[in-house]
């Protein structure tokens, strides 16, 4: 949960209050129900980045993708689950 803390805070930071703090759970389990509205593509690509720590070019390799087309997807992805975590906080 601390390699992703940074990132929830950056998220999160509007307002925090007690009642606005969640458990490791909690967000967890947001983040995957942000995950399941993408694309499988985008999914993917994000998990990777996310939990696995790979760079895009790492990605790409793996996945057998053109760079660019990582690079967009990944920043799709980043993008859609932001606004859904603030929308749904």
């Amino acid at each position: 949960f601390e390699q992703y803390e940074h990132y929830i805070k950056g998220v999160c930071s509007e307002a925090i209050t007690m009642e606005s703090v969640f458990s490791a759970k909690e967000i967890i389990e947001r983040l995957e129900r942000g995950l399941a509205r993408l694309p499988q593509k985008c999914r993917e690509i994000y998990r990777l980045h996310i939990y696995e720590g790979m760079k895009v070019s790492e990605i790409s390799q793996q996945l057998r993708e053109n760079y660019k087309s990582v690079e967009h997807r990944l920043g799709f992805a980043r993008k859609s689950i932001r606004q859904y975590l603030r929308r749904s906080a």
